[in-house]
């Protein structure tokens, strides 16, 4: 493909995710779109990193937005497909197997084998035949299977970390970010699979979770109600604190 070829179709993939944004509610005004392109041209648009990063400074202004734009980003720029495509049916095995290389791949920090595991593991535990012998992919099938606390315990008891001390909590904090890590290329991977299958739009009307402005607060699910109470509790502590911290300073003065 040409240069004025790849640039066209870039062009292209940048409106559609600007236009999927707002279907979904978040605020693109046209000088956020204008910017978006700037980006896209300013960054290597062959590492997505990069391009996750520019065009998500340039399109989301607010933190509850920052999810409906990595799920948009995912299905209108998809990772390359780097699996066998052929051999895709030796790498399902069960689920013991894959956990035991998982374990070994968090507990090393390899990065690449991590998300190798997680393309396997949406290959292996996520698939589901449909009847009319075509395949759809669930991600919370491989969360199920493979628990984040369960691994969390195996890692910490196999380290034998004691959490009383500040080098155990942080081993704690490292391993929960590579597990996070695991399950964020698992939701990846899946809505690639997805988007290949069905096309981005598709993606981009049934994985986008409703904007928190938009939520029917008499409606929330359990699991959300759940959210907004952690939410609400840790906002609590930070006001808190800084209200303590403004009656300390008027009382005493500042220096």
């Amino acid at each position: 493909m040409s240069a004025t070829g790849t640039a066209d179709g870039l062009e292209q993939r940048v409106r559609a995710l600007v236009r999927a944004l707002r279907d979904t509610g978040v605020p693109v005004a046209v000088s956020d779109g204008i910017d978006a392109h700037r980006a896209a041209a300013a960054v290597d648009v062959l590492d997505r990193d990069q391009l996750r990063a520019g065009l998500g400074a340039a399109l989301v202004k607010a933190p509850g937005h920052r999810q409906a734009f990595h799920v948009l980003f995912d299905a209108f720029f998809p990772a390359a497909p780097r699996e066998r495509r052929a051999g895709e049916a030796e790498l399902r095995r069960g689920s013991d197997a894959l956990v035991a290389d998982l374990v070994a791949a968090l507990r090393a920090g390899d990065a690449a084998r991590i998300s190798a595991l997680a393309r396997e593991a949406v290959s292996s535990l996520g698939r589901v035949e449909n009847r009319d012998g075509t395949f759809s992919y669930y991600a919370y099938r491989v969360q199920r299977d493979l628990n984040a606390q369960g691994l969390l315990r195996r890692l910490l008891a196999e380290a034998g970390s004691d959490e009383r001390t500040l080098e155990g909590r942080l081993a704690r904090a490292e391993l929960a970010r590579r597990i996070r890590s695991f399950h964020e290329e698992v939701d990846a991977e899946t809505r690639r699979r997805l988007a290949v299958q069905r096309g981005a739009e598709h993606v981009a009307r049934t994985l986008v979770q409703p904007l928190p402005e938009e939520i029917d607060f008499f409606r929330v699910s359990v699991a959300e109600e759940a959210a907004m109470q952690r939410a609400v509790r840790a906002l609590a502590r930070r006001l808190a604190t800084r209200l303590a911290t403004r009656r300390k300073r008027a009382r005493e003065g500042r220096l």
